[in-house]
This record gives C-alpha cells, structure tokens and sequence, in this order.
C-alpha cells in the first residue's frame, strides 16, 4: 500500500487524504441525498468548494433504476430541502439539482480536485459516472466513491449493485494508478489521478 493511504480506515477519513495530497480547491459529491457525507468532507478537508449534486425528485416514482433506495417524490424532496438547510449558511457549497450525467457536461475537464460517486449503484449507472466524470478531474485529484460493494438485488428495490465489477472494468484501462479501498464494512474506493 502506499504510504499516501496510511490512516485512511474509513471513509470519513478521505478528508485527511485530501489534505495530505494538498488539494484545496473544488470538490464534487456525486449523490448527496440530504448532504451528511458532505459535512463531513467540508469539516475535515480544506476544499475552497464543494459541489453536491443529486437528481433528488427528477426521478420518476417507479425509476428503481435512478432511484436504489426505492424512496417517494416525498421522501426525496425531504432530503433536498434538509440538504438546502443544512448547508443555507455555507458559502464553499453549491447543491445542483441534476442527473449526473448531464451536469458533468457543464463541468471543464481536469478542474476539479477531488470527485466522490454515490449516486445509482448499478453497474451501468457506475459505470457511467465514472466515465463522465474521471476527465473533470485533475492530475494529482482523488477519484473516490462509496459502496464498493456487488450484491444480489434485494427488497424494496431488488437493484444488484455492480460497484466492484464497474470500477474494476475502469481500472483495466488506467492500469497505471495506484487503488485503494477502505477496509470498513461498506467500503469506498479510491485513486489518485497521476
């Protein structure tokens, strides 16, 4: 293992990686829900900004795809506004209300320090983000996400995720960088670009 990742036991950690690595400028979150990961990131890490994206409520109710936590428009709308709350008095947040994909269009490439994936869990989803968003990412940035987990679909929304098999399909084409994982029991994942 690298030194770079000596310490780094759980993802609530990422924060004192980003520090080490001196990456002080923008981050993004991928997948924020109601922003407590957030919170943690801002309080532990020396980011300039952090942009939170999620689709909250632009999910169609019975969209199991974009949405693998089965919840309501409700429940989903709840989770943006305690977002919003949560970080009303912040000024290195910007909470995006967008599919991922559609975003990281608007995002340059190679301008961002650190990205952190927790949207959709399904392989194809993963999949994606991590094409979407591996280029907006700068050399030296970490590329980070969570649940770094392969399961076979349960109740309510009987999704497999495919976390593993799709970062794993990833690292095949970027053999070069060095790969991480939390040993925790539902791991992030992470690398640093060289």
């Amino acid at each position: 293992m690298n030194a770079v990742f000596s310490g780094i036991e759980l993802r609530d950690d990422i924060p004192i990686l980003l520090n080490r690595l001196g990456l002080e400028g923008k981050g993004i979150e991928i997948g924020t829900q109601a922003g407590l990961y957030a919170q943690v990131l801002l309080g532990g890490s020396m980011l300039r900004k952090l942009c939170l994206v999620d689709c909250w409520d632009l999910v169609e109710e019975n969209d199991r795809f974009r949405n693998d936590s089965a919840y309501s428009h409700e429940k989903l709308r709840e989770l943006k506004r305690k977002a919003e709350e949560r970080f009303r008095c912040e000024p290195r947040v910007e909470i995006v209300q967008s599919f991922a994909h559609e975003f990281s269009a608007t995002v340059e490439s190679e301008s961002l320090d650190f990205v952190y994936l927790d949207a959709a869990h399904d392989e194809e989803s993963v999949a994606q983000d991590l094409q979407d968003w591996y280029p907006k990412l700068r050399k030296g940035g970490v590329f980070a996400g969570h649940d770094y987990l392969n399961n076979e679909p349960w109740a309510p929304t009987y999704v497999k995720f495919g976390v593993i098999e799709a970062v794993s399909k990833f690292r095949m084409r970027i053999p070069d960088h060095e790969f991480y994982t939390t040993p925790e029991m539902i791991p992030s994942w992470m690398l640093i670009k060289p």
